[in-house]
């Protein structure tokens, strides 16, 4: 069961890496998948560009660099589920 859980977290590592690659212009320094019974969690690290870094040292931009991810994220949503 093992081996298919470490199976199962490589393919959506692969499947998020590749998204947010080819559709958001990003290459994030590590993807981590988790899983717990019907639990995934991933987790990215480094992937704001320099700009958004730059917004979010403002907390009055925090709001709107949130707001553009999040629209980002559900304009592209389908992409996902046809993987």
């Amino acid at each position: 069961m093992e081996n298919a859980t470490e199976a199962l977290a490589v393919g959506v590592n692969f499947i998020v890496k590749n998204f947010l690659l080819n559709h958001v212009g990003e290459n994030p320094k590590e993807i981590k998948t988790e899983m717990a019974d019907d639990l995934i969690v991933v987790l990215i690290r480094n992937l704001l560009s320099p700009a958004e870094k730059d917004l979010l040292e403002h907390q009055s931009e925090l709001a709107s660099c949130q707001q553009l991810r999040k629209r980002l994220f559900q304009e592209s949503e389908h992409i996902l589920h046809e993987r």
